[in-house]
């Protein structure tokens, strides 16, 4: 059977079935990147807080710019072969669009590794600090890390969920107030789980009179739940470790801790006793944003030694040469900013000022302000780690450690999607589009390699397929042309 119009122009519209489609489809694709560009503008004009502006790497978008164009130039040549009846041209062509896709995603990747590994926390005061966790033990870096010699779990809410956060689990049993051992695993909780529920609705059917249905329902809970006889039919498990168990658990698993006690979010219903080995956050680093820090509580005296930052840097002869430094640094800026303040109210007497208009300096980074002061006294002593800061052009710096409370801090996020709004649609929209790029990329490459069969039965057939993949590729250029300027320019 001969599908009609796959070569030949249809009569009513004078193009051949599949590009009418492919225009159609790329319809719907406008309006579903136009939204996500619009959400973008209201996001940014509605921000309530500085909006981030060159945090990204221009290199890499650039780069993947060239690139993008490269292949779109590619993708015709490939078309423009099959026109002439050249396969192995169209397979040389074509293959430099698959590298070009290829390249794109692999430079996409770096780019979310160091945003996936560079971290942000904002303490209680307004000072935001940012940086990379320390290469050994990143994970309790970032974590509340607990020595638990007792276990709670409330069976009606909580699971076995709290075992993906025991370091040592595989040398750790578990034995219940009564000294039977246990593997308090997801089946044992489901089990528990029923047998409870079941053991619920026999004493309901006691209560309300029907004593035979009880007895039966309660024998049979018996005989095939035993796990009620090992935690003595009690909805609030408590088991004893034989050795003490490493918890290592997210601050925002987290619900409360003290010494002695650490309990889980109420969704794990979980809670530990034992010792509290460490619940502080530690960070390498690179920059430091005090905008929020230095304009609350106006008209304060805007004293950066007052921030809860560097009063964990009491100790640390790197952190008070980092505190010289920014200091420094700043020192000119506050001048300059209340030399504008007091030009402004002149020019605009009994009007309200308000303090966001000329707090637009840059945040601080570190790699920059060494740069500034590196001919006075920039910081480069012992202890640094020699990274470079996330999307920092510069080489390599000191770059002091800090270990901060996390009772001090509100927020803390790697650069992912939670952190801010920003954040969220810029992985959404250049998320969205990568996989568009590796749609592409597949059904171009299927051109490539099972396309031969089809060139040498119709070779016109073959070329208006690759001409609608063309016109998709085109269109993910051309997406990829806005999304540059708005995320790394502007």
């Amino acid at each position: 059977m001969d599908i009609p119009y796959t070569v030949t122009a249809r009569p009513d519209t004078g193009l051949w079935n599949a590009k009418v489609g492919i225009w159609l489809f790329l319809a719907s694709e406008v309006m579903l990147f136009g939204g996500l560009f619009s959400s973008y503008i209201f996001l940014r004009l509605g921000a309530d807080y500085p909006w981030p502006m060159h945090e990204l790497q221009v290199g890499f978008g650039f780069v993947n710019t060239l690139v993008l164009i490269a292949s779109s130039v590619f993708v015709v040549y490939a078309w423009v072969a099959l026109k002439m009846r050249n396969w192995r041209r169209f397979q040389f062509w074509m293959f430099l669009v698959i590298v070009s896709a290829g390249l794109f995603l692999v430079n996409k990747s770096f780019e979310y590794y160091n945003k996936l590994t560079h971290y942000h926390a904002e303490l209680q005061d307004g000072t935001i600090i940012a940086g990379h966790l320390p290469k050994e033990n990143s994970k309790e870096a970032k974590s509340i890390v607990f020595e638990a010699s007792h276990v709670s779990v409330d069976s009606a809410s909580g699971s076995h969920y709290f075992l993906k956060y025991l370091e040592n689990k595989d040398d750790v049993r578990f034995v219940t107030e009564g000294g039977i051992e246990v593997d308090p695993s997801r089946k044992w909780f489901e089990n528990l789980k029923r047998g409870l529920k079941l053991s619920a609705k026999a004493d309901r059917l006691a209560a309300e009179g029907d004593i035979a249905a009880a007895d039966r329902l309660s024998a049979a809970v018996e005989k095939d739940y035993k796990i009620l006889g090992e935690v003595n039919g009690a909805g609030q498990v408590r088991l004893t470790l034989s050795k003490p168990g490493k918890f290592v658990v997210p601050r925002h698993k987290t619900l409360s801790w003290e010494e002695t006690k650490m309990d889980f979010t109420r969704g794990l219903a979980t809670s530990l006793e034992g010792m509290l080995v460490s619940a502080s956050l530690k960070l390498a680093v690179d920059e430091l944003d005090m905008r929020e820090y230095l304009r609350r509580d106006e008209p304060r005296e805007k004293v950066i030694s007052e921030s809860t930052l560097f009063g964990h840097f009491d100790e640390n002869a790197e952190g008070q040469q980092l505190l010289k430094d920014f200091t420094d640094y700043h020192t000119p800026l506050v001048a300059e900013y209340e030399a504008a303040v007091a030009e402004w109210r002149l020019e605009n007497p009994g009007e309200e000022f308000e303090e966001d208009t000329f707090m637009e300096w840059e945040r601080i980074k570190l790699d920059k302000l060494h740069k500034i002061l590196e001919e006075g006294h920039a910081a480069s002593g012992d202890g640094y780690e020699q990274t470079a800061a996330a999307g920092a052009g510069a080489g390599h710096h000191g770059h002091p450690y800090v270990t901060v409370p996390f009772e001090d801090v509100r927020f803390f996020s790697n650069y992912g999607p939670r952190k801010n709004p920003y954040n969220a649609i810029y992985f959404t929209m250049t998320g969205l589009h990568g996989l568009h790029v590796l749609g592409g990329m597949f059904v171009l490459g299927y051109f490539l390699v099972f396309g031969r069969k089809l060139f040498l039965q119709n070779p016109e057939h073959m070329a208006n397929r690759v001409e609608v993949g063309g016109l998709f590729w085109h269109f993910v250029d051309l997406v990829w042309i806005f999304l540059f300027p708005i995320f790394y320019l502007m």
